[in-house]
């Protein structure tokens, strides 16, 4: 079989090229993998979210071969050969203000959840921005509206703070793992796997839960188990 045009495309410009790092774009689901040094650099910019996407760029990251062709229409973006790859508008990790806050206040749309507006905004999960909502005595399953957010501005911005100092702060504390379990009538155990994350988060201390040393092998179990499932 013959190799794809693009695969090709990477074998000619990356051939006797060195790994020489590997870095994440921003806070973004993206890594950039670089081969070779200055003039001579390359980059493979590897997209691990929605459909995902691989793009190989120069050293100015001018897109020479991509995966996929699309057009993001939101920041009228296209990702095509010859074009620039947008580093400058991949998700950066801000501190949470007021100001981020009320700017989005307009943009609430109607049957909106506190916790889904807020990951529109903020780069940390739906998981640990819930967590912190409760914390600061907020529901995050609300649906909201413009008055409701200006009514607790000042507990949301809280809630924010203390979501960006545990996510700026969970690679030094990542430690443990953790599978929840979710309970299911028709199943033939009485609780099947259903999430896993690296903290103890509020929302499922009443949920059965089991502790791993470390979030890896919480992960590797659960898809591991998952696998064994299907077949």
């Amino acid at each position: 079989m013959m190799p794809s045009a693009f695969s090709a495309k990477c074998r000619k410009v990356m051939r006797n090229k060195r790994l020489t790092s590997v870095s994440q774009i921003g806070c973004d689901r993206i890594v950039d993998l670089k081969f070779g040094n200055e003039e001579f650099a390359s980059h493979l910019i590897v997209e691990l979210y929605d459909k995902g996407n691989i793009c190989l760029c120069n050293d100015q990251y001018i897109i020479t071969a991509i995966l996929r062709t699309r057009q993001d229409e939101k920041e009228d973006i296209r990702y095509a050969i010859g074009h620039f790859y947008p580093i400058e508008v991949c998700q950066t990790l801000t501190s949470p203000s007021l100001e981020i806050i009320q700017n989005h206040v307009n943009d609430i749309k109607p049957n909106t959840q506190l916790k889904r507006w807020l990951n529109y905004m903020f780069p940390y999960s739906i998981p640990l921005i819930e967590h912190c909502l409760r914390e600061n005595g907020l529901d995050a399953n609300k649906k909201i509206n413009e008055n409701y957010v200006l009514e607790n501005l000042q507990e949301v911005k809280k809630s924010m703070e203390v979501a960006h100092s545990k996510f700026t702060a969970l690679p030094l504390t990542l430690n443990n793992g953790y599978i929840f379990y979710k309970t299911v009538q028709s199943s033939a155990t009485d609780s099947i796997m259903d999430e896993f994350h690296p903290v103890m988060f509020d929302q499922f201390t009443s949920m059965e839960s089991k502790e791993f040393p470390s979030y890896n092998d919480a992960i590797d179990v659960f898809f591991y188990e998952q696998e064994t499932q299907k077949n």
